[in-house]
């Protein structure tokens, strides 16, 4: 542990060194080495480096999105650490193995600027470019540091103070880097230790986002078993030891590098406890290891496999190993935590279904209530999500109303379409969700709730930020864990998808079948409706297949179908079949396209390219007689 103690002589000690006069034991060596390569860096203690790097929203978002996995896996303990702080002058932080800062978490609103500005996604904390600093140590000296005050080599960060913790990944090698960061706040003698441990925990979750073996902990005190503290290790079916963390290392006496050599070891070598007897054995089990040492070990996860569902959801269902089923889970033991997800993606994408599976796997038989952000009238807005008083307003029911936020209570409050809501509610809501508690419309009694919030949307937040259109402290609010639902052009298992769109999940009808040339037209198709428009478009299809089920070119939507007739000639010249004609097709697209979005004109123009006024007058010409 390279811990250093603050000192009022530290300013003193570093003037010294750079006189070359420094005398032996005045500071630690880790601090003197990091003191050393920032000179040889060519830096100076009154080099104005904290505003010097600009970071571009654009860049912000790439260096997230490239380290997505890593984000979503540590984002509960660094909320948790962060929450720890108790203080707004402090900022958790996660670096990745090049010091470049990924993720941050601090009261946007209150933190001071020194704090908002320079610690941002996509800033170098490397020593060549901000001196000694804590995050800047560990990646040189791979283990946990803390820098305070002057101990900071340039002047300007002599305010600061930071506690930082190595993040490393399951092969043993340096994942990233946790820090919290103060600005003129005193460290808390449990910092240094609460830091540690949620590095040492993020570390365990990557451990068991892994689907590569069983894992096993391993502890002397079967009472940590379970903890940050534990070991773990990921072992194949077949007794190999395909790696392990810190702790199981040290409890085994094993090389910290013995992945990256190849080294094999098998689990019987290692404990006199057979493999296949702890793998039918229930709870700790004490075991001695080749050294001598007894050890409690536990079977915490075998390889993920496929649960049995529903049929009444098999039609929306991922296949073995999809990574929609990794983003379900992951997301399931965040939301258990009170963390908020956010869930984005195109319109049909099927955030609903996902957050309605987010539900079942947290608060099963709770309310689960939705509110869809865009579809009710802005002046009733405010009375739909907090409720009202009796005579809060004119037309109010008597007695008064719950909104959705206390209908939630309990549950899960889905907020669909959240880049809709208007500028006053989403402040209001800010202050709802930061209370955990409601006031209903024209009253002042605060209602205590306990709700866990999922939120989702087609649109792009961060430039919505830019704009001023969307709150940014909301958004940080709500996007504690953030789900990319792909397209379902982007989806590798698409075939499976109409495939299980093929039998009617009720079990009320027989199943359809495809005829040969149909599947590979409707796996080429774009599918910009996604999975709302292919369920509208095969239930339709199976409806029209007649007696024998079969799905054929002609019973396809002409957006469909239309390249496969027109190449193989069954579409006839346009100036003798009306049915052809410019008119019809453009009724056509209109019809279908609204069909494929369950009647959402924002979203049905939007796939047409038109503005909403164009498909209004479409609609209203469509609706004479």
């Amino acid at each position: 542990m390279a811990q250093h103690g603050h000192s009022l002589d530290i300013i003193q000690a570093r003037r010294s060194f750079l006189d070359g006069q420094l005398s032996p034991g005045l500071v630690s060596q880790p601090l003197l080495r990091s003191w050393q390569r920032t000179l040889a860096a060519g830096l100076r203690p009154a080099d104005r480096m904290l505003f010097g790097q600009s970071v571009s929203r654009a860049e912000a978002h790439r260096v997230g999105e490239a380290h997505r996995t890593l984000i979503d896996i540590a984002t509960p303990d660094i909320l948790n650490l962060w929450q720890s702080m108790q203080s707004p002058a402090w900022v958790v932080l996660l670096t990745n193995a090049d010091g470049t800062i990924i993720h941050s978490v601090g009261n946007h609103d209150r933190a001071p600027r020194e704090l908002r500005l320079p610690l941002q996604c996509g800033r170098k904390l490397p020593e060549s470019e901000m001196g000694t600093n804590a995050p800047a140590v560990v990646l040189s000296e791979g283990e946990a540091s803390v820098v305070q005050g002057g101990e900071h080599f340039l002047d300007e960060l002599s305010h600061f103070s930071c506690v930082a913790a190595p993040v490393f990944g399951i092969d043993g090698t340096l994942a990233g880097v946790l820090d919290a960061t103060g600005f003129d706040a005193a460290i808390d003698p449990r910092a240094f230790q609460r830091v540690s441990l949620a590095a040492r925990s993020i570390e365990n979750s990557l451990f068991a986002s892994s689907d590569a073996g069983i894992l096993i902990g391993i502890h002397e005190d079967p009472r940590l078993l379970g903890s940050p503290l534990q070991g773990l290790l990921l072992v194949r079916e077949d007794g190999r030891v395909l790696t392990a963390n810190r702790c199981a290392k040290q409890m085994l006496r094993l090389d910290q590098d013995f992945v990256q050599k190849g080294q094999r070891l098998e689990f019987n070598a290692l404990v006199d406890h057979p493999f296949q007897d702890l793998l039918s054995a229930g709870g700790a089990q004490p075991v001695r290891t080749h050294t001598g040492a007894v050890l409690y070990l536990s079977m915490l996860q075998r390889p993920r496999s496929v649960k049995p569902q529903a049929r009444a959801v098999a039609a929306v269902l991922p296949p073995p190993d999809d990574p929609i089923d990794t983003l379900l889970n992951r997301a399931a033991l965040v939301l258990k935590r009170q963390i908020p997800v956010l869930l984005q993606g195109e319109t049909g994408t099927g955030k609903e279904w996902f957050a309605r599976r987010l539900h079942e796997a947290t608060r099963p038989g709770k309310p689960f209530v939705a509110i869809n952000c865009s579809a009710i009238a802005e002046s009733l807005a405010e009375a739909e999500l907090f409720g009202y008083e009796e005579g809060a307003y004119t037309g109010s029911r008597r007695g008064g109303a719950p909104g959705k936020i206390e209908q939630a209570n309990g549950g899960t409050l889905f907020l669909d379409e959240i880049g809709d809501m208007p500028l006053q509610l989403q402040t209001r809501l800010l202050r709802s969700l930061q209370e955990r508690s409601n006031v209903r419309l024209g009253g002042v009694k605060e209602i205590r709730i306990d709700i866990q919030v999922v939120s989702a949307t087609h649109r792009n937040l961060a430039s919505m930020i830019e704009a001023n259109a969307f709150r940014e402290d909301l958004y940080y609010r709500l996007s504690g864990f953030r789900v990319q639902l792909p397209a379902l052009r982007e989806r590798a298992d698409l075939r499976h998808l109409i495939h299980t769109f093929l039998t009617d999940p009720e079990g009320a009808h027989a199943a359809c079948r495809l005829a040969e040339d149909v599947e590979a037209l409707l796996l080429d198709y774009a599918w910009p409706g996604n999975i709302r428009q292919l369920r509208h478009v095969m239930a339709v299809a199976c409806a029209l297949s007649g007696p024998s089920g079969e799905i054929r070119l002609d019973t396809l939507p002409e957006e469909i179908s239309a390249p496969r007739r027109i190449a193989t000639g069954i579409v006839e010249n346009a100036s003798s079949s009306p049915s052809t004609s410019l008119s019809s097709l453009k009724d056509e697209w209109v019809t279908s396209s609204l069909a494929a979005h369950d009647g959402n004109v924002s979203a049905a123009a939007k796939a047409l390219g038109v503005s909403r006024s164009t498909l209004y007058r479409s609609l209203q010409r469509l609706a004479k007689p």
